[in-house]
């Protein structure tokens, strides 16, 4: 490009094909080197569409795409035949399905609910997992983010969700609040017996829906990916995670450090308020719904703004979590 500009401000003084010896280049070399300096050389390959010819295909693909309920771009190209360029139909339905996502992801932070436990064995979230044929439980803390148990289980029954709760019961109080999906084990009369007997309010997830346990979702991913790493059991990687993991929501602590420093407020006394309170709520909130679904969103609400109400937790709606 340098030696372009200078052929061009000296094209008088100059002699070409001397230039071209000095350089060890040929006439034409110079001459494309001149060209690039003036802006007149062709682009190589095929010439691209205008912004109208785009603009024109984009409410042509548009339409018809919104007509057959965003599907690929094969659909769209049959009906639209030869009208329009593949590749800028390709192109377009790309661009297209680019702004939904971006539209659904923006309702989505939106409307999402981010709860923040202030204290912790208030909040503790349960499940099964599966790792190299053997059973487990896991419970997490959702405060501190520390892993309370993991325990192996011979079946997946109630009796075995019991056991590794009562196991987590020996270094630390109860939850108020225990959250877990809708599996048999843990919607069986025994564990709402075992529930009901320590006070702790059962939280369910609504059906299909995993994010409402999303805390142990994660602890379960993050300790099965140390435990193949460090091919050790998996209560061995939910200790390296505790010690090791650095949570950056809490200014890159760990969650054993974190579990040290985290207050724990509540006494019994407020255990048998909350719980109380809970229920009373709930019995008045489901009353006239029967509707599982349905019953299941009031009955999390209701729990949630509760422990808002007593100020163990806070719920942030929208941004990103």
């Amino acid at each position: 490009m340098r030696v372009g500009v200078w052929l061009l401000a000296e094209r008088n003084k100059l002699k070409i094909q001397e230039v071209a010896n000095l350089l060890n280049v040929n006439r034409r070399t110079l001459s494309n080197w001149k060209k690039e300096a003036t802006g007149k050389q062709k682009r190589i390959g095929r010439p691209s569409h205008s912004d109208s010819a785009k603009f024109r295909v984009l409410i042509k693909v548009g339409r018809e795409w919104k007509k057959q309920a965003c599907p690929g771009w094969r659909p769209v190209k049959y009906a639209l035949g030869k009208e329009v360029p593949t590749r800028l139909l390709q192109l377009q339905i790309k661009k297209l399905k680019f702004l939904k996502r971006k539209h659904q992801n923006q309702n989505l932070r939106k409307n999402r609910l981010s709860v923040k436990v202030k204290y912790k064995n208030v909040y503790w979230s349960q499940d099964g997992a599966h790792f190299k044929q053997r059973k487990y439980q896991v419970i997490k803390d959702r405060a501190s983010l520390v892993n309370i148990a993991v325990k192996q289980t011979t079946k997946e029954n109630s009796e075995e969700v019991i056991a590794s709760i009562e196991a987590a019961k020996k270094n630390r109080k109860l939850p108020l609040v225990l959250s877990t999906d809708n599996g048999s084990n843990y919607i069986s009369k025994e564990f709402e017996i075992y529930l009901s007997e320590n006070k702790i309010i059962h939280l369910r997830s609504l059906p299909r829906t995993p994010q409402h346990n999303g805390a142990v979702e994660c602890a379960i991913r993050e300790i099965k990916e140390a435990a193949l790493i460090n091919d050790c059991s998996l209560e061995v990687a939910a200790e390296i995670i505790n010690k090791n993991r650095l949570r950056a929501s809490f200014l890159f602590k760990t969650s054993m450090e974190i579990d040290e420093t985290i207050s724990e407020v509540y006494p019994e006394l407020k255990r048998d308020a909350f719980y109380e309170k809970c229920k009373q709520e709930l019995k008045k909130s489901c009353a006239e719904t029967k509707k599982g679904r349905s019953k299941r969103m009031i009955e999390r609400k209701v729990i949630l703004e509760t422990l808002e109400q007593f100020d163990l937790i806070e719920i942030n709606r929208g941004g990103l979590v």
